[in-house]
C-alpha cells in the first residue's frame, strides 16, 4: 500500500509543480507583452511629439520676419525636409485668426494640399476646440481624427499658436496615422496594432471601440490568437489607446513546454527519489514564485524607466531645437551683417547644442541598453558587417584596414550587439595613432561562452585608466582632442553584464588596445558560425 500511495503522492506533487510553472510562464508572457506594448506606445508618443519640431520652426520663421510670403513659406518647409525627416507628415500650413474665423492662408507642399487654402478651421467643431486650446495654452494640441483624401485613410492635425507683428494664428501639421505607426513602431517582433482616439483631455475619455478606432493592421482588427493588451496614454492634449496583439507566440516553444517537461521528470523520478522530490518541490515553488514576482517587477520597472527616459529625452531636446532653429534663422537672415566674432559665437552655440543633443541621445540609448528579449540570439558577424557599413566614411577618411575572422552567434539581442560592436569599432578608428589604422576582430570559444576581441594599433590606454574608460562619462581626452560623450564603452559594459558576460581591455600607451567582451554562446541547436 505504501509503495502505491507514495508514488501517487509524488505524481500529484509533480502535477502541482507543472501547474505552478504554467502559471509562471503565463506571468512571464504577460510581463513581456507589457514591455512590448509599452515600447510601442513610447515610440508612437515620441513620434507624435516630434511633429512639434516643424511647428516651432514655423513659429520661429514668423517671429523673425515682418511678413511671410507663400514662396518664402514653401522655401522654409522645403529646407526643413518635412516629409523625409518626419515620416507621416503629409502637409504643413498656417491659418490666420480673423474675428471668429481661422482661415488657412499658407500650405506646403502646394499641389496636393491646394484645396485646403481658404478653408475655415473654426467651422469644424473639433478643429475649433483644438485651436482654442492652442491659443489658450501656447502649447501644441491635436485635433480629432479626420479623413485624408490623399491617403484614403484617417489622420489628424497638430496645432501650435503663431504670433508676430501683424499676424495671429496657428501653424498646422497634417499627419497620416498609418504612416505614423508604420515608421514609429519596429516590425520585429511582428504585431497587429490598433490606434484609438478617446477624445480631448479635460473631457471623460471614451472607451476603445470600433467607433473610436482610427487605424488597424492585420487580417482582423479584433483577432488576437496570441493574446493582446490595450494601453491608454495621453499626448498633446488628447487621450489615446493602443491595442497590441502579437502575430506569433510571445514565449518560445521551449518556454511553453516547461510545465510538461517538469511533469514528465516528476513521473520518471517518482519511484527513485520520492523523498527528495517531495522536499525539493516546496523549495522550488517558493523560489519560482519569488522569481516570478521579481521578473514581473523588473519588467514593469524597465518599461516605466524606458518610457520616462523617452519622455524626458523629448522634453529636454525641445528647448534645444527651438534655440537651434532661432540661431540658424539668425545666421541665414543676418549672416552677412554680422562681424566674424558674432558668427563665431553662433557657431559655438550651435556646436554646444549639437553636443548636448548627442549627450541626451546617448543617455537614452544607455537607459535602453541590456533590455532586450531574455531568450534572444544575435549574430556578431552581422553586427560587425553593419558597423563597417555605418562607419565606412570614417574608415575611408582614416585610411584604416578593418578585418575580422568568422564571428559566432551569441545569446544576446541583435540590436544590443549592433550597439556594442559599433562602439568598439568606432573607438578603434577614432583613437588612432600616426601609423595607418589597423583593426581586427576575432572570437574564441571558452566553455559555454565566446570571447569576442577587437584589437587596434592606436594610441593605447595607460593601465591606470583601464577601469575608468568603462565608467559613465569616463573620458580621458578633451573635446578639442576627440569628440564624444564618454558613453560608448559604458554602454558596451552594460550590455555585456546584462547578458551575464564581462568586458576588459589590455593596452599601454603607444601599443594599441585589445577590448575583449565575453558573452554566452547561442543555445544548442543554433549554428555557432553563420554559413558563408
Amino acid at each position: 500500500m505504501a509503495r502505491v500511495a507514495l508514488p501517487l503522492l509524488i505524481v500529484a506533487a509533480a502535477a502541482v509543480a507543472a501547474l505552478q510553472l504554467a502559471h509562471i510562464e503565463n506571468a512571464r508572457e504577460t510581463a513581456r507583452m507589457r514591455v512590448r506594448s509599452a515600447n510601442a506606445v513610447g515610440a508612437i508618443g515620441s513620434r507624435i511629439g516630434d511633429y512639434t519640431d516643424v511647428l516651432y520652426g514655423i513659429r520661429g520663421l514668423y517671429a523673425a520676419s515682418r511678413s511671410v510670403s507663400a514662396r518664402g513659406f514653401a522655401a522654409h518647409v522645403g529646407a526643413t525636409a518635412v516629409s523625409d525627416r518626419y515620416p507621416g507628415a503629409r502637409g504643413v500650413g498656417v491659418a490666420e485668426r480673423r474675428g471668429g474665423h481661422l482661415i488657412i492662408r499658407r500650405v506646403a507642399p502646394l499641389a496636393p494640399n491646394r484645396a485646403a487654402l481658404g478653408q475655415d478651421l473654426a467651422a469644424w467643431p473639433d478643429g475649433r476646440h483644438a485651436a482654442q486650446q492652442a491659443f489658450t495654452t501656447g502649447k501644441p494640441t491635436v485635433t480629432a481624427p479626420i479623413p485624408l483624401r490623399r491617403d484614403r485613410g484617417a489622420g489628424f492635425l497638430v496645432f501650435l499658436r503663431v504670433r508676430s507683428r501683424g499676424f495671429d494664428g496657428i501653424a498646422i501639421v497634417m499627419v497620416a496615422t498609418d504612416r505614423l505607426v508604420a515608421h514609429a513602431v519596429p516590425h520585429d517582433p511582428p504585431a497587429d496594432l490598433a490606434l484609438y482616439d478617446l477624445g480631448p483631455v479635460g473631457r471623460p475619455a471614451s472607451a476603445p471601440s470600433p467607433a473610436t478606432r482610427t487605424f488597424a493592421t492585420g487580417e482582423g482588427a479584433d483577432a488576437a490568437p496570441h493574446g493582446q493588451r490595450t494601453v491608454r496614454f495621453t499626448e498633446l492634449g488628447r487621450h489615446w489607446a493602443l491595442r497590441y496583439a502579437p502575430r506569433r507566440a510571445v514565449l518560445v516553444a521551449t518556454e511553453r513546454a516547461a510545465p510538461w517537461i517538469a511533469l514528465a521528470a516528476g513521473l520518471v523520478l517518482a519511484a527513485l527519489a520520492a523523498w527528495l522530490v517531495s522536499a525539493s518541490a516546496r523549495t522550488e515553488r517558493r523560489a519560482v514564485a519569488l522569481a516570478s514576482r521579481m521578473t514581473a517587477d523588473l519588467a514593469r520597472s524597465n518599461a516605466e524607466l524606458e518610457r520616462f527616459a523617452s519622455v524626458a529625452s523629448h522634453d529636454l531636446r525641445e528647448p534645444l531645437r527651438s534655440v537651434a532653429g532661432f540661431m540658424r534663422l539668425l545666421e541665414r537672415r543676418r549672416g552677412t551683417r554680422l562681424d566674424p566674432e558674432a558668427r563665431a559665437w553662433i557657431a559655438s552655440a550651435l556646436d554646444g547644442i549639437h553636443r548636448m543633443n548627442a549627450l541626451i541621445g546617448d543617455l537614452l540609448e544607455y537607459s535602453r541598453a541590456g533590455a532586450g528579449e531574455p531568450a534572444a540570439t544575435g549574430d556578431l558577424q552581422a553586427a560587425w558587417d553593419l558597423a563597417a557599413r555605418n562607419l565606412s566614411a570614417a574608415i575611408r577618411d582614416a585610411g584604416a584596414t578593418v578585418t575580422a575572422d568568422p564571428l559566432p552567434r551569441v545569446a544576446a539581442a541583435q540590436s544590443e550587439l549592433n550597439q556594442l560592436v559599433q562602439n568598439l569599432l568606432a573607438n578603434a578608428i577614432k583613437y588612432r595613432g600616426e601609423a595607418r589604422p589597423e583593426v581586427h576582430a576575432t572570437a574564441q570559444r571558452r566553455g559555454r561562452d565566446w570571447a569576442f576581441t577587437v584589437a587596434d594599433n592606436g594610441i593605447g590606454i595607460d593601465p591606470r585608466h583601464h577601469e575608468r574608460v568603462f565608467e559613465l562619462f569616463g573620458r580621458l581626452h578633451g573635446d578639442d582632442e576627440y569628440e564624444g560623450t564618454g558613453m560608448g564603452l559604458s554602454l558596451v559594459k552594460k550590455v555585456a553584464e546584462a547578458r551575464g558576460g564581462s568586458v576588459r581591455v589590455e593596452s599601454a600607451p603607444g601599443e594599441g588596445a585589445r577590448f575583449t567582451v565575453v558573452l554566452p554562446a547561442a543555445p544548442a541547436g543554433v549554428p555557432a558560425i553563420r554559413a558563408a
